[in-house]
């Protein structure tokens, strides 16, 4: 088992740096620093069209703005990196080899009209629409063969059937999915051409990630994942999924309209990072976290926020103390 506690935020530079992103790094940073660990930057940027450089810029500039420093990262360095996705694709070639090697992943042949219609026949039955693949059984020498006559092809996963994938979320406690309904899910374009369910499971083992703390929007991702580390022969790490950030209707999210470059605007540049703090949390915390499926210790990381934000009884130092400790007494409740 690995002893240091390692967390990390993986962004992707399609955006500018918002208010999810700084409560995700946030999160895995005091989780990270209260038990000795490290906080690690890593920045998902294999989609070549939407990624641009101005974007990454502003991550950086986003978490340094907040006093939030990794530990590793692609300005910092370390024994892991490099720490772009598009510098590591000898690490993803690596891995779509072995899979296809070991025949638990295949390449699929349907092109984009069949798969679309496919998912409106199967929605019309009232079915779930999960691809049948008739290539799900077709040996890696008949594909390799078949590559050189089509262009439209992807690498899909092979679910294992009629198995439930479980595991321990340490914010909502267990929770399961039926196999079946995963699907066989595309894991790249091609061997150098990773997809987002691969990429991220292929770093976190490579970067010896122990807690993946991230929003609730990947609870969906994680049986994925699971059975990615598996058929990889990875060590598991653990997972914790945070409530998004909504709206007043508490129904829209509130990270797709707001984002922090307009709020630090309105801040005075030149006070130093942890003085922005309280205006982070009180905008943060303003959204009201939605406390669904929470554990009380959990729940009460959020009203002392609140309330150190809302009173201004407590220092920001205390009210990082404070929330340190409860993050931590959330993620071990369960274990």
């Amino acid at each position: 088992m690995r002893s240091t506690i390692r967390t990390r935020i993986a962004p992707s530079p399609t955006g500018l740096f918002h208010i999810g992103t700084a409560r995700a790094a946030l999160f895995n940073y005091l989780y990270a620093k209260k038990n000795g660990g490290q906080f690690i930057l890593r920045i998902e940027d294999t989609d070549k069209e939407r990624s641009k450089k101005e974007f990454e810029d502003d991550i950086f500039n986003g978490l340094s703005w907040l006093g939030i420093i990794p530990d590793e990262g692609p300005k910092e360095g370390g024994m892991y990196g490099p720490y772009r996705q598009s510098e590591r694709l000898l690490f993803y070639v690596k891995a779509v080899d072995r899979l296809l090697a070991e025949e638990n992943a295949y390449y699929c042949f349907h092109d984009d009209y069949y798969l679309e219609q496919e998912k409106k026949r199967l929605l019309a039955e009232k079915k779930p629409p999960i691809h049948e693949c008739e290539y799900r059984e077709l040996s890696l020498k008949e594909a390799e063969q078949k590559k050189e006559t089509l262009s439209s092809f992807v690498i899909r996963f092979k679910s294992p059937k009629e198995r439930t994938v479980a595991f321990k979320d340490h914010i909502r406690g267990p929770i399961s999915f039926q196999s079946d309904l995963l699907g066989d899910f595309s894991i790249a374009r091609d061997v150098a051409e990773p997809l987002y369910n691969l990429a991220v499971v292929v770093d976190d083992h490579e970067m010896n990630i122990t807690h993946v703390i991230r929003g609730e929007d990947h609870i969906s991702n994680t049986p994925k994942h699971i059975l990615l580390f598996e058929a990889l022969g990875e060590a598991m790490p653990q997972f914790a999924h945070l409530p998004l950030i909504l709206g007043k209707d508490r129904a829209k999210r509130y990270v797709d309209t707001v984002g922090l470059p307009p709020a630090r605007r309105d801040l005075v540049a030149s006070n130093p990072p942890r003085d922005y703090l309280i205006s982070f949390y009180d905008q943060v915390l303003s959204a009201r976290i939605v406390p669904i499926r929470l554990n009380d210790s959990f729940q009460t990381i959020v009203d002392d926020m609140i309330e150190a934000v809302s009173s201004r009884r407590r220092t920001v130092e205390q009210a990082i103390a404070k929330a340190n400790a409860d993050i931590k007494a959330a993620l071990n409740e369960r274990q």
